[in-house]
């Protein structure tokens, strides 16, 4: 076996070995730590979902602070949406900030598998009932 992560898949026809765009999938995911009780409710109902999710079975132990980070500024994000003021001229230092920070989001939502574009470059397939759209890439 190549060297890097040992990784299980229930497919029988899947492919072992790291290919790129080919996310190999544990049996399942990491141990999360719980959902910070500081976060918005959204935001912890958010982070137990994914937690739980296909996507979190790609990860390994070590990229988990990566992902509480991730939840930690999407929590941010949605703070700082409610107190950015009406006046056009107060909101542009806010607004300059939030453009940051939906950056980061974006950046480290794209490397978790979190979103539907993130986790099919990622290669990560979610849906398995027949006819679903992801069966063009079962397929090739």
């Amino acid at each position: 076996m190549p060297a890097g992560r040992p990784r299980t898949s229930a497919d029988p026809n899947a492919h072992h070995g790291r290919a790129l765009g080919d996310a190999e999938l544990a049996a399942a995911a990491p141990v999360f730590l719980p959902a910070r009780v500081t976060w918005l409710a959204e935001t912890r109902r958010t982070y137990g979902e994914y937690a739980q999710s296909q996507s979190a079975k790609a990860l390994r132990p070590e990229d988990l602070p990566v992902v509480r980070r991730l939840f930690d500024y999407i929590d941010r994000l949605s703070r700082f949406w409610d107190k950015v003021p009406d006046d056009p001229d107060e909101a542009r230092g806010p607004l300059q900030a939030i453009r940051v920070l939906q950056d980061l989001v974006s950046k480290l939502s794209r490397e978790v598998g979190f979103g539907p574009s993130a986790r099919q470059s990622l290669g990560i397939r979610t849906e398995t009932r027949p006819g679903s759209a992801l069966d063009v890439f079962r397929q090739s």
